[in-house]
């Protein structure tokens, strides 16, 4: 049973076109492949500190903690495959 006061796993975030922009929905599926922020950086022509602002702001829009939350919450919405 669970308690009224247990946090879910993942909190329900909304993930959607009009909350994230293009680029921060690019930015989840390479952090979500697996790819670091260097190599995302690479990929997208971008600096690492600029990739690391996205997944900060991204973190933020959707209220999450940690980066396996966004991962887990992009494949719940569809953004990436399992």
């Amino acid at each position: 049973m669970e308690t009224a006061d247990a946090a879910p796993e993942v909190p329900a975030a909304e993930l959607s076109a009009r909350k994230l922009t293009q680029r921060e929905q690019q930015i989840i599926r390479l952090l979500g492949a697996g790819k670091s922020h260097k190599q995302t950086a690479a990929e997208l022509g971008m600096a690492v500190r600029t990739v690391e602002t996205h997944r900060a702001k991204i973190m933020l829009k959707l209220g999450l903690n940690s980066l396996p939350q966004l991962v887990q919450c992009a494949v719940r919405k569809g953004l990436i495959a399992p």
